[in-house]
């Protein structure tokens, strides 16, 4: 196999040389060194691999590369398992209860009432794997007005972004008031995690009760502190919150809704 976390195998560098076929005795005269048209192929497993990641590790592999001495470790640095083993061991009593009131009297297996063109399979029918994406692109006109209202209520384009999803799940459901939907955290939530290589991204769910009478600067506020009160907990594992709800991810609603 490619990979094997049991032993920690979550990593694969091939080089990948290339050499004309005019040759008839294949030689390098440097086998250390790669030369045009040769490639460096590296497979990395998602389980310690995230979005965030990418960058990281192309900025250290070019400083690698751009640099003739070996890059000095620090010993004392920070890593991706002292990450894991502190998340293990830190209190999560106040992050249970967080989550806990944010679902509370919900019912986690409920599926919003939206127009879908075909219904949702059982979950021990077969599935094809197939799927379909519609992109829409807005003018300049539309993004101008998103940007200078997200400044000047001094929003984040995803709290904006989320906000007027919840608007559109409202008219789609035909004014279902209790939305819950789930969406990425990069959960990076310390600045000695900014610069580090790992799986932090976790998924959360963001349930709001909004009332109709509101107005869209209402519901915005509203939204704000909602993001703001679950970056503080954005730590807490999604299979402990179904867990703490006794659920699984197989009978879970808000993951087919995800913004």
């Amino acid at each position: 196999d490619l990979f094997d976390l049991s032993k920690g195998r979550v990593i694969r560098c091939h080089i990948l040389r290339h050499y004309h076929q005019s040759q008839d005795n294949i030689s390098c005269e440097n086998d250390d060194l790669l030369s045009e048209n040769d490639h460096l192929l590296i497979s990395i497993h998602h389980a310690m691999f995230d979005g965030a990641s990418v960058s990281i590790f192309l900025r250290d592999l070019s400083l690698a590369y751009e640099n003739n001495d070996l890059i000095s470790v620090d010993d004392n640095s920070l890593e991706y398992i002292d990450y894991s083993v502190h998340e293990h061991i830190m209190d999560m009593s106040l992050s249970r209860e967080f989550w806990h009131s944010q679902l509370e009297r919900y019912n986690i297996e409920y599926s919003l009432t939206l127009p879908v063109d075909r219904q949702r399979s059982s979950t021990n029918q077969q599935r094809s794997g197939l799927s379909s994406i519609a992109e829409i692109s807005f003018d300049n006109e539309l993004c101008t007005s998103f940007l200078n209202y997200a400044s000047s209520h001094h929003l984040t384009l995803f709290q904006l972004g989320l906000s007027i999803f919840y608007v559109l799940l409202f008219k789609l459901t035909h004014g279902d008031t209790d939305l819950c939907v789930a969406s990425i955290n990069a959960n990076r939530y310390r600045s000695e995690l900014v610069n580090m290589i790992g799986m932090f991204v976790s998924t959360l769910p963001y349930r709001i009760e909004l009332d109709p009478q509101w107005s869209f600067d209402d519901l915005v506020k509203y939204v704000q502190e909602k993001c703001l009160s679950i970056l503080e907990y954005s730590h807490y594992p999604l299979q402990h919150i179904l867990g703490d709800n006794r659920s699984s991810q197989s009978n879970v609603s808000f993951l087919e809704t995800m913004f």
